[in-house]
């Protein structure tokens, strides 16, 4: 199954690693809407890498106040 909006975002997911987080963010709700309606898309090849993109570029920083400085970066 192959669908023209998922070729459309993976596309533009290969470039999530240039935005900002809430723009990620907004992009995978975006994403998730579509294969809401369209539980077929997820069968799509090129879904996974969708997601895989979406998850390496998304991050999460924990600030310790205390200290002042960044204490952890990872992965979501």
């Amino acid at each position: 199954m192959h669908f023209v909006e998922i070729s459309e975002y993976y596309a533009e997911s290969c470039h999530l690693d240039v935005v900002m987080q809430d723009s990620i963010e907004s992009f995978a709700r975006k994403v998730e809407a579509f294969v809401t309606r369209n539980p077929l898309a997820k069968e799509d090849p090129l879904y996974p890498r969708i997601l895989h993109n979406i998850q390496v570029s998304s991050f999460t920083i924990t600030y310790d106040p205390n200290w002042a400085g960044i204490i952890d970066i990872s992965d979501k």
